[in-house]
């Protein structure tokens, strides 16, 4: 038999019963964090968590406590960037996702999650040649079969046809 973790077998549950000892896990967790604020793998397990259970804001608020304490890994920026897309513009979290695609940028100047957000940043910001290297090396990162490449290459030869174009144009 496997070892006793001491968790409750929940994956048997009803649905739920599954999800209210899924939540009481949740909130366990963020009241032991309350208690420990300096926890940094606990705010890390609660953004994850929240972010699964599609409490989003309490997943972002979970990141900043986590990148209040600590720099955070690559697969945290990734993840806070993500939950941040999910929730739009508005509220300062146009500043803390760029804050973390340059911390995705500066572990792995080829992330393609950075390489995509920079090119986009590069165009909004009418920078066509910066959003083009960006995209560029975007293509270079993803495997061949990935579904996303056709609309970036459509994107970076639009971008190529721009740069040539007479201003105005």
């Amino acid at each position: 038999p496997p070892p006793e973790t001491g968790a409750p077998d929940i994956a048997g549950l009803p649905p739920a019963e599954r999800a209210a000892a899924i939540d009481a896990m949740v909130a366990g967790l963020a009241a032991r964090l309350e208690g420990n604020p300096d926890d940094v793998e606990g705010w890390r397990m609660l953004a994850r968590s929240y972010a699964v259970l599609g409490r989003l804001e309490e997943s972002a608020g979970a990141y900043r406590a986590l990148f209040a304490r600590a720099a955070g890994l690559p697969e945290d920026h990734r993840s806070f960037v993500g939950v941040l897309a999910s929730l739009g513009p508005g509220d300062g979290r146009e500043a803390e996702m760029r804050a973390s695609v340059d911390a995705l940028h500066d572990a792995n100047p080829n992330d393609p999650m950075a390489l995509y957000f920079r090119g986009l940043w590069a165009r909004a910001d009418g920078d066509i040649e910066a959003a083009a290297d960006y995209w560029s090396r975007l293509l270079e990162a993803l495997p061949a079969d990935a579904p996303v490449r056709p609309e970036i290459e459509a994107a970076v030869a639009e971008l190529r046809a721009d740069e040539g174009a007479p201003p105005g144009e």
